[in-house]
């Protein structure tokens, strides 16, 4: 990833001719980021149960479940697809919260979460049910036209598909983060539940692996990819906090291991507020191990307790769970068991994991194969434990804001369905550069919002709207319009919706671009004001080596006239001509291809587009 960094070093001196000219920046708008609740209807509702905002900070304990906040525990197996269930409890406790919201029903909800001296492990709230296979094998599927029209063939694909071990496993949390800023792969579980095709009551179990003497995993998991934007939840992720870890962690290169070097306190309150406003938290862990066959062997786990404190020096993640609350006074005695011996403090985290629970089990008649994991609640293994604050290798926190599909935009323009899965982050560079996508309206529209992505705390993200002049035959399309600009500061990293203080209006088969410069506080020493990332799509052309192999690769499909870049003023190129010149850099073989700009534009339609309706230009006299 870091090799983008050299490259951008070296063609900042490169004057290209301009593929496509705008204005010079003209005036410089506040930013508006409201996200209203709405009603049903689709409008603003004036008695949504707005209690005042909770400070976590004041909160000794919290518990999403007793709130009615959480959804049940349950269970991955056979499959390595914790990232694919992490991400779709968290996804479920915002609905759940937003709904409460909207029902009017969240005050007393949120008394019970912020009240309770005790956790809530069973009977929670399954009135929310996300398709955690929808999430995993879609994401391991190329986009087709029917999904992502020109960009059809982008994606992540199984290196080897015959490899019936890969179907739904191997995957993180950008990959879905990507997916789920597109619209895409949000099913309920009655429309792609988790079991092989062909699954009935009596066969071999859907979660058996070969440890039990069958292995479900041979059997078909496979969904049609018409399922892709079949989003029947009722809600839409709008957008996705990317939170900084307690556990701070640094790269070395000299031996390619991430070392933990430090605690970030601020990063426990920041998840903690979370979720008081957001809802629960995934986040990815060094557990025992990633599946739940193999239990009870880990030296960081105490079973008597059920509690983790991993205070490994070398980090390495292979586990996702999620957090549903907290407790400041758990004791840190209550980790003694562990190899690590006690944290240097009280406080721990509840967690939420995928290995299911007693009630579970019973539930699927399988109660003799129960693997009775998790805190007790009345005897019954629950499928909760608990992890202390001061876990070394907690990584990656992340929550999910969510509005209603009723709420959503009309339309979405987008070319970016890779989005950030092959990223930590896109490398920055000292310079002011910024890239911009042009799209063409298929109706007459109102441009409401667009979207951008961050990578660090408080980071700018400026944006310019140009509206581009009607093409005629044989005349280029080079001049635009500004129509809207602004500057945004991000509490958090990850993907935002901004809507725009006015609307722009294009009419039906106008261009128009959105421009975006993302100004990169990496917290190195690079001068931060003047440092911007690339904020473009990456693919590597080759898997990378070392023991581990690689189960997915990725693929970037861009096409002429999509994305520019600018790296001087006033002077663009296209996408084409850098991935050219950077081809050169390689001798013809490079490493990795650049895709479009992580920018997307969402439109309603106005009346204007509906052709019942007539308009007349009145020419007014003095």
């Amino acid at each position: 990833m870091k090799r983008a960094s050299k490259i951008l070093r070296d063609v900042c001196g490169l004057i290209l001719a301009s593929a496509l000219a705008f204005v010079p920046i003209a005036a410089v708008h506040s930013c508006a980021q409201a996200h209203p609740l709405v009603n049903a209807s689709g409008a603003e509702s004036e008695d949504v149960d707005t209690a005042d905002e909770i400070d976590a900070q004041a909160l000794n304990s919290y518990y999403l479940t007793n709130g009615n906040f959480a959804t049940s525990v349950k269970l991955q197996n056979p499959w390595g697809a914790c990232w694919a269930f992490a991400i779709a409890s968290a996804v479920e406790s915002s609905i759940l919260k937003a709904q409460a919201k909207l029902d009017g029903t969240y005050s007393s909800y949120e008394q019970e979460a912020s009240e309770a001296s005790s956790p809530k492990l069973s009977d929670l709230n399954d009135a929310i049910d996300i398709s955690e296979r929808a999430i995993a094998w879609l994401s391991h599927e190329l986009q087709d036209e029917a999904s992502a029209g020109t960009q059809a063939g982008e994606g992540l694909y199984r290196t080897d598909p015959s490899d019936y071990t890969t179907q739904l496993a191997g995957g993180n949390f950008s990959i879905v983060e990507a997916a789920l800023a597109t619209r895409q792969e949000l099913l309920l579980e009655s429309s792609a539940p988790y079991q092989y095709n062909g699954y009935y009551p009596g066969a071999a179990p859907w979660y058996s692996d070969a440890s039990s003497g069958a292995d479900a995993r041979r059997q078909d998991w496979s969904l049609n990819n018409a399922l892709r934007n079949t989003n029947d939840v009722g809600w839409y992720v709008s957008d996705i906090v990317n939170l900084a870890s307690p556990a701070v962690m640094e790269y070395d290169p000299s031996n390619e291991t991430v070392r933990y070097i430090g605690y970030d306190a601020n990063a426990t309150r920041e998840i903690k507020q979370a979720l008081v406003d957001i809802g629960a938290v995934a986040i990815s862990l060094e557990a025992e191990t990633s599946l739940p066959g193999d239990a009870r062997s880990a030296s960081h786990f105490d079973y008597n307790t059920w509690a983790q404190y991993d205070a490994a020096s070398s980090i390495f993640t292979n586990h996702a769970v999620t957090i549903v609350g907290w407790d400041d006074s758990y004791s840190a005695s209550n980790f003694s068991g562990t190899e690590s011996g006690q944290p240097p403090a009280n406080g721990a985290w509840l967690c939420k994991n995928n290995w299911g629970s007693d009630a579970l089990y019973n539930a699927l008649g399988g109660s003799s194969d129960a693997t009775h994991w998790g805190i007790s609640d009345n005897g019954k293994s629950s499928g909760f434990f608990w992890l202390s604050y001061y876990d070394h290798t907690i990584t990656s926190p992340v929550a999910f804001e969510v509005k209603p599909t009723e709420s959503a935009h009309n339309n979405i323009y987008q070319y970016d369905y890779l989005g950030v899965s092959e990223y930590s982050e896109p490398s920055s560079y000292v310079d002011i550069l910024r890239v911009g996508n042009v799209f063409t309206a298929e109706k007459t529209e109102l441009v409401k919002s667009i979207t951008a992505q961050t990578f660090h705390e408080n980071e700018v993200v400026s944006y310019w709207i140009y509206t581009l002049p009607m093409k005629n035959d044989g005349e280029d399309n080079n001049n635009g319009t500004l129509a809207a600009s602004a500057d945004c500061t991000f509490e958090h990293a990850g993907f935002h919706e901004i809507e725009l203080d006015s609307p722009v209006l294009v009419a039906a088969g106008q261009q128009f671009a959105v421009v975006e410069r993302v100004k990169a506080n990496t917290g190195t020493d690079t001068d931060a004001a003047e440092a911007s990332y690339l904020n473009l799509e990456l693919a590597f052309k080759n898997p990378p080596t070392g023991d581990i192999p690689v189960e997915t690769m990725a693929q970037v499909v861009s096409n002429p006239g999509e994305t520019y870049i600018s790296i001087q003023p006033d002077s663009w190129m296209s996408l084409q001509e850098f991935n050219d010149w950077y081809s050169d850099t390689q001798n013809g073989t490079p490493d990795m291809i650049f895709g479009n700009a992580l920018i997307k534009a969402l439109t309603n339609d106005t009346s204007m587009s509906n052709d019942s309706q007539v308009y007349k230009l009145v020419c007014l006299n003095e």
